[in-house]
């Protein structure tokens, strides 16, 4: 959930609750890298998909050409062992301002998500709650 009308249509729905995880990489309080706040909130946010070559287990991030190149590959080593593989080359990438081999993580929705403090995200995702 990255917003108050998907939260709210999910409740309308029946829901007794909803997860929220990526409108929170916005907030002030959160300690997500720069390039990874920069890229939530450009255009690139609404393209997604699912990977396993950073984890090894399946999650979804925001589409880079590495995601995009690799996806989910049946050769990715287990959790937690694929992250050995990929690190080295994504710390470098990052100390040279690159980008296109991060994990950045989000949801479907992530290009909803706000900045602010957790307690501005909480109210704008559930106004009529809080």
């Amino acid at each position: 959930m990255s917003d108050a009308a998907t939260s709210q249509c999910a409740f309308g729905l029946g829901a007794d609750a909803v997860q929220v995880g990526t409108a929170f990489l916005l907030a002030d309080e959160a300690q997500t890298k720069t390039g990874h706040k920069t890229t939530l909130q450009s255009s690139k946010a609404s393209d997604t998909r699912l990977t396993n070559v950073f984890s090894g287990g399946v999650a979804r991030g925001i589409t880079t050409p590495f995601i995009e190149a690799l996806g989910i590959h049946p050769a990715a080593p287990p959790f937690p062992h694929a992250a050995f593989v990929t690190d080295p080359i994504k710390n470098r990438a990052e100390q040279l301002g690159n980008n296109d081999f991060s994990a950045m993580w989000a949801g479907q929705n992530a290009c909803l998500a706000v900045p602010g403090s957790a307690k501005q995200i909480i109210r704008h995702l559930l106004p009529t709650v809080v």
